[in-house]
C-alpha cells in the first residue's frame, strides 16, 4: 500500500512540472521507434516495427504542429511477402494537462508488397505522455484508405526529441 501511494504521489507530481515538447513559435525535431500490430485488414502479416522522423513547431502552450515521415515493414506469415509501408503526415498534438497529449494526423501514404504498390490516404489517432522534456510515449492506430481497400495497425512509438 505505501509503495502505491508513493507512486501515485510521484505521478501527480509530474503534472506540476510544464513538460510540453514544444515551447510556442519554436521547432524541435525529433525520431522515434515504433512496434506494429496488425490489426484491420492484414491478415497476412506479422507484428512489425518502423521508424520516424518527426517534425514539432508549438503553435502554444497547449498545442503543436506536427508534420512525420516514416516506414513501418511488417513481415508476412508464413510462405506470404513483406508489407512496406510509408507515411507522410501533417497532424496536431494537444496537451489538454502537461505532459499528456493526444494527437491526430492525415497525409499520403504508400504500400509496397512485392513488386506492387499503391498510394493511400494515410490518417492516425492516439494519445501519449512526456516522459521527460526529451522523451515521450504513445499509442496510436494507423490507418490507410483509398478507393479499392483499406488496412490498419496499432503502433507502441517510443520517441526522442533532439
Amino acid at each position: 500500500m505505501k509503495i502505491s501511494g508513493i507512486c501515485i504521489l510521484l505521478f501527480l507530481g509530474n503534472f506540476s512540472a510544464n513538460s510540453q515538447a514544444v515551447q510556442k513559435n519554436k521547432i524541435k525535431i525529433g525520431a522515434g521507434i515504433s512496434l506494429a500490430l496488425p490489426v484491420y485488414n492484414l491478415d497476412i502479416s506479422t507484428t512489425g516495427g518502423g521508424v520516424d522522423v518527426l517534425l514539432q513547431y508549438g503553435l502554444s502552450r497547449s498545442v503543436n504542429l506536427t508534420g512525420d515521415v516514416g516506414f513501418t515493414g511488417l513481415p508476412g506469415k508464413g510462405v506470404y511477402p513483406s508489407t512496406a509501408i510509408i507515411p507522410i503526415r501533417l497532424g496536431l498534438r494537444y496537451f489538454p494537462v502537461p505532459k499528456i497529449y493526444i494527437a491526430g494526423k492525415a497525409g499520403l501514404g504508400h504500400y509496397t508488397i512485392l513488386k506492387a504498390s499503391a498510394s493511400y490516404t494515410a490518417y492516425a489517432a492516439g494519445a501519449g505522455y512526456m516522459i521527460s522534456k526529451k522523451f515521450d510515449a504513445s499509442c496510436y492506430y494507423d490507418g490507410f484508405t483509398n478507393n479499392n481497400s483499406s488496412f490498419g495497425y496499432i503502433a507502441i512509438r517510443a520517441g526522442y526529441q533532439f
